[in-house]
């Protein structure tokens, strides 16, 4: 029998699920499993954060190897709209390749690194889980989570970066689509200002003047331009 595993590669169950505990750890385990990965690193970010309150951790790893020709795809929790310097933080990655999506109520962080080796939270929210996840290796229960992965991907608002402005009456670094895709996610007017860093005046009026260039009465007839014209 044991020759017969070896020769047919069988993983004993125990050794398709392990746990990490320690922050540290977790954080060492995280950076090596993104460093072994050749063709691309899927996940879900979402809060709670190893970082100080309200702030979300950034990720210098995936900046290396995007610069590799790692791809990433990354589906973020509309919460995270409410963190300062959240939109800049994403945009820079974008810019880099990082594919970006948003949906809202993503069910747990997860990492999935090559089809290889899979990261997710070893304890609902509220418990401290970023200090102890599962790492389940290649397993049906692996494919689950990779399916779950395209699911919620293929229903999620794509993160654009802003471009230069094409609509003459608005100032600053604005581009139409930032601004309507934040609000396409189900952001609130409150939490598109916080990502821009404007008040909630400042929105409005900036969703003011997209009315005005549709020719909109309503914000439906905003989004329903604005997809029409390919902006979201």
């Amino acid at each position: 029998m044991s020759l017969y595993r070896a020769g047919s590669n069988f993983a004993h169950p125990g050794d398709l699920v392990e746990v990490v505990s320690g922050r540290d750890e977790v954080n060492r385990g995280w950076t090596q499993m993104q460093r072994a990965s050749r063709m691309q690193v899927r996940g879900f970010d979402c809060p709670p954060y190893a970082a100080a309150a309200g702030h979300r951790e950034s990720n210098p790893v995936e900046l290396e190897l995007l610069s590799r020709g790692v791809k990433y795809r990354v589906l973020y929790d509309s919460s995270v709209l409410e963190m300062p310097g959240w939109l800049e933080d994403v945009t820079a990655g974008i810019r880099l390749g990082e594919q970006a999506r948003i949906a809202t109520g993503l069910p747990t962080k997860l990492a999935i690194c090559d089809d290889r080796v899979t990261m997710l939270p070893l304890l609902r929210p509220g418990d401290d889980p970023v200090t102890a996840p599962y790492v389940v290796h290649p397993s049906p229960l692996l494919d689950a989570l990779a399916a779950l992965f395209e699911a919620v991907w293929e229903r999620s608002m794509q993160i654009r970066p802003s471009v230069p402005p094409v609509v003459g009456d608005l100032p600053e670094r604005l581009a139409p689509d930032e601004l309507l895709t934040l609000l396409a996610s189900g952001a609130t007017d409150k939490a598109a200002g916080r990502s821009l860093g404007w008040s909630d005046r400042t929105v409005q009026r900036h969703i003011t003047k997209l009315l005005r260039r549709f020719g909109a009465q309503t914000r439906f007839q905003l989004a329903m331009e604005a997809t029409r014209r390919g902006w979201i």
